[in-house]
């Protein structure tokens, strides 16, 4: 019995000793899987398409998984989606690299991914995905308005400038043409800078000076920056001046009076005689604004708008007095005989009888 017994005994140990040999050369022999590198952190611009890269050696029958971190959500497992999502896709090249795939890139895509191994415990390594958006300026104006300030001379005009963007852009304001922007307090104080920053550019006690274009830019590292244009208006009333006040030009040739007249809104110009009439007839009247400029200038002539081509005028020859001029006047027929030029047989007869007349008178004188 106890020969019996101790036959069993050396049975149990050898089953023992060989479960620990099989055991140990398992051990031995199984490596377990290994990432190679890390799981980079990716920043992306809206639109493009990036992937993630994961290594793996020793994988055996294990398999790779892509996981979304926040949402715990399951993208693909080995080379089988989950995800019901177009834009995702998983590669393998055949070894140890494992890649999952997002074209397109949108916002929301923004945020952790693991890639896991199913072993146990669970191995596993993250990566962060940035999502970042180029600037963009709100368009809150309906189509075909003015966008920008119109104000009175010494008025206040505001514009705002909202943009979007992740990060977050800032907004800065200039003026065209590299002007300076002048900003003004409630007292005389002023101060003149090549640019401000915020969505709100305040501008008090316009001056005509500060009308033009104002140019909003917004950016936040990603490019392209862009930009937006506003236009300032500011009304004052018409200031004229004449280039020369005095004109002179000789009879039957053409005359220029200009004036110079400063006004926003352009104005309608006219030209008009001391006297109270119209000088519009043989007057050649324009107006044009430029920066609140509005010029006039006109032109003296005779018949229709602008400068009359020169005419060639012959006066009629005058005729010769066989008599002293000094007896003529004005209102004499003799007069009316050298102006026109046509005596008649009635003139003739009265002009010597006159002349008749003062010859008998003059000749007691003479004797």
């Amino acid at each position: 019995m106890g020969y019996i017994n101790l036959l069993e005994l050396k049975l149990l140990l050898n089953i023992s000793l060989v479960v620990l040999l099989v055991n140990g050369h398992g051990t031995q022999t199984e490596a377990q899987p290994e990432f190679l590198a890390a799981l980079d952190n990716l920043t992306v611009t809206q639109g493009r398409d990036v992937s993630f890269t994961c290594v793996v050696n020793n994988l055996g029958q294990y398999r790779v998984a892509w996981i979304k971190s926040d949402s715990k959500a399951i993208l693909a497992i080995h080379t089988h989606m989950v995800a019901l999502n177009p834009r995702l896709s998983v590669t393998h090249n055949g070894h140890n690299t494992w890649k999952l795939h997002i074209s397109h890139v949108q916002l929301n895509d923004s945020g952790s991914y693991m890639c896991q191994v199913n072993t146990d415990p669970m191995r596993h390594q993250s990566g962060n995905l940035d999502v970042v958006v180029p600037p963009d300026i709100l368009n809150e104006h309906e189509p075909n308005t003015l966008e920008g300030g119109v104000a009175n001379e010494a008025g206040n005009v505001q514009l705002v400038c909202q943009a979007t963007g992740v990060p977050e852009p800032t907004v800065q304001w200039r003026r065209e043409n590299g002007k300076d922007i002048v900003v003004r307090t409630e007292g005389r104080e002023k101060q003149v800078v090549k640019f401000i920053e915020g969505e709100r550019l305040v501008l008090n006690q316009v001056q005509r000076t500060d009308m033009g274009g104002y140019l909003c830019i917004a950016s936040n590292g990603v490019p392209p920056s862009v930009s937006k244009r506003f236009d300032v208006q500011v009304n004052f009333p018409p200031n004229v001046k004449a280039g020369n006040q005095l004109v002179a030009a000789p009879v039957e040739s053409h005359v220029l009076l200009q004036c110079v007249v400063e006004a926003f809104p352009t104005p309608l110009n006219g030209w008009h005689k001391h006297d109270g009439g119209n000088a519009g007839h043989g007057v050649n009247g324009a107006a044009s604004g430029n920066g609140g400029m509005a010029g006039g200038t006109g032109t003296g002539g005779t018949g229709g708008n602008g400068l009359e081509k020169p005419r060639n005028t012959q006066m009629p020859a005058p005729i010769p007095s066989r008599q002293p001029l000094w007896i003529l006047n004005n209102k004499s027929p003799a007069a009316s005989i050298f102006a026109h030029g046509r005596p008649s047989s009635t003139v003739a007869f009265v002009s010597c009888c006159l002349l008749m007349i003062y010859s008998l008178l003059m000749l007691p004188t003479f004797t």
